[in-house]
C-alpha cells in the first residue's frame, strides 16, 4: 500500500510540537514589594556606619571616608522613616530636596538623599526622575566604594527592566570597567542582562567566566548559556550544556525536556524521542502535552511511528491526553504510517466526527478505498466535500474510481 499519498500529511512538527527552551526570567522583577525594596536599600547602602569594603577590592576609584555628621544624622534618619512610613512618595523628594539644599550637607548626605529621592520617585512609577536622582547620587561621589557601584549596578539594571537597553548596558559596563569586579553573581547578572538584550555572543562570554570563577554556579545560569547557544546555532554546544544540565538532576522534568529541545534544535530528532521516551518511562510524564510532543517527534522520525501510536494510545488509556479532533487525527496518521490500517480507521472515524472540515473524512475514504470498502469511502469522500477540503476534485475522482470499482 503506498504510504505517500498526498491526503495523508505527517503533522508539521514545528506546530505540533511546542517544545522549546525554558524562558530566562529578567534580570530582576519590576514590580517589587516595599519590603524588597527595603530590604535591597539596605544591602545597598551604609546606615551612617562603614564597613570594611570587600565587594570591589580592585576598584580604580579612591574610596571616599567622609561619614554623616551628628548634626545630618536625625535629617538622614527621617528621610528614611519618611520613605518607610505613612508620608506619600511625593513629600520625601521635598524632603530630600531640602536636605540636598541644605549647606551643612556632604557629598555622602547628598548621595544617600539622591538615592532616597529615586526610591520616592520609583515608588510614582516616574522612572525618568528616579534614573536621574541615580545619575546624581552617583556624580556627588559620596559613597563608599561598596554602595557607590551597587548603586551603579542598580542604576544600569534598572535601566534594562524599564526596556531602556542600550543606556542600561553603558552603565554596566561602567560598572565592570570601573569596579574591576569579578564576582560571579555579577557576571551573571550581566551575561543575563545580553542574553536579554539578544546579544548571545556577550551573554556566553560573561555566564562562562561566572561559571568559571564560581565554586557552586547557579544552574540557572547553565540554562542561560544552554538557550544563548542554541540561538547563535551553536546546537552542539546548546545540547553539551543542556546533558550537563540533566545528567546533574535527571528527575527535573523541565531540564529533561530542555534537552529534548535542545537535540531537536540540532535535528537530532532520534536522540530527542530517546531522551522522552526515558522520561516516560521513568514516570516524568504529568500532562498530555508530553505525550502529544513524544508522538510527534516519533511521528516525524523514520519507523518510529508504531511508537508514536503507542505513546498516544497510552496517554488516551490514562485519561492524561484529550480525546479530541487533533489527537485522534494524529493517532490516525500514527496508525497508517505504521500499516495499521484498521487502528488508522478507527482513530481517524473519531476525528471526523468533530472535524472542523473534510479532510480527516477523505483520509478515511482514501483507507477504505485501499481496504476495499466501497460503500465507505463513497460515503466518506461525499462528507469530505460536504465539510469542505482543500482539494475536492480529488474527493470527486475517488468518487468516481469507487463506482467505477462498484460497477465491475
Amino acid at each position: 500500500m503506498p504510504m505517500n499519498h498526498p491526503l495523508i500529511i505527517k503533522t508539521a512538527l514545528a506546530a505540533a510540537l511546542g517544545l522549546a527552551l525554558t524562558a530566562i526570567p529578567s534580570p530582576a522583577d519590576a514590580q517589587r514589594s516595599t519590603a524588597e525594596r527595603q530590604a535591597a536599600r539596605e544591602a545597598r547602602e551604609d546606615r551612617g556606619t562603614r564597613q570594611t569594603e570587600t565587594l570591589f577590592p580592585n576598584a580604580t576609584r579612591q574610596s571616599p571616608t567622609a561619614t554623616v555628621s551628628q548634626r545630618m544624622a536625625p535629617r538622614v534618619q527621617r528621610l528614611d522613616d519618611m520613605l518607610e512610613g505613612p508620608e506619600n512618595a511625593q513629600e520625601v523628594v521635598a524632603e530630600a530636596q531640602r536636605l540636598i539644599n541644605d549647606r551643612n550637607a556632604n557629598a555622602y548626605v547628598k548621595s544617600i538623599a539622591y538615592v532616597r529621592m529615586a526610591d520616592a520617585y520609583e515608588e510614582l512609577g516616574d522612572w525618568d526622575n528616579s534614573f536621574a536622582s541615580l545619575e546624581r547620587a552617583l556624580q556627588e561621589d559620596g559613597f563608599s566604594n561598596d554602595n557607590h557601584y551597587q548603586t551603579m549596578l542598580r542604576l544600569g539594571q534598572t535601566l534594562v527592566i524599564e526596556e531602556r537597553t542600550e543606556q542600561g548596558l553603558a552603565w554596566l559596563a561602567r560598572f565592570f570597567e570601573e569596579s574591576r569586579s569579578e564576582r560571579p553573581e555579577h557576571l551573571a547578572l550581566m551575561g543575563n542582562v545580553y542574553y536579554q538584550a539578544e546579544r548571545f555572543p556577550e551573554a556566553v562570554e560573561y555566564i562562562n567566566r561566572a561559571i568559571a570563577v564560581s565554586d557552586s554556579p547557579n544552574p540557572q545560569w547553565n540554562q542561560i548559556l544552554m538557550a544563548s547557544y542554541a540561538e547563535m546555532g551553536q546546537s552542539d554546544q546548546a545540547v553539551r550544556v543542556a546533558t550537563e544540565l540533566a545528567a546533574a538532576s535527571p528527575d527535573n522534568k523541565q531540564l529533561v525536556m530542555n534537552l529534548a529541545s535542545a537535540h531537536l534544535q540540532a535535528d537530532n530528532y532520534e536522540q530527542a524521542a530517546e531522551v522522552l521516551q526515558d522520561a516516560r518511562r521513568r514516570g516524568l510524564f504529568d500532562s498530555g502535552q508530553d505525550y502529544r510532543h513524544l508522538a510527534s517527534i516519533l511521528l516525524n522520525t523514520d519507523n518510529q511511528e508504531a511508537q508514536a501510536a503507542s505513546v498516544l494510545q497510552e496517554g488516551l488509556d490514562k485519561g492524561m491526553v484529550e480525546g479530541d479532533f487533533d489527537t485522534y487525527f494524529m493517532l490516525g496518521q500514527a496508525y497508517y504510517f505504521s500499516d495499521q490500517y484498521d487502528g488508522a480507521i478507527r482513530a481517524w472515524t473519531e476525528a471526523a466526527k468533530t472535524a472542523p472540515n473534510g479532510e480527516a473524512a477523505l483520509n478515511l475514504a482514501r483507507v477504505h478505498y485501499d481496504e476495499g470498502n466501497w460503500a465507505e469511502a463513497r460515503r466518506y469522500a461525499n462528507e469530505a466535500i460536504s465539510k469542505g477540503v482543500s482539494n475536492e476534485e480529488t474527493a470527486r475522482n475517488l468518487i468516481r474510481n469507487v463506482e467505477l470499482e462498484m460497477s465491475r
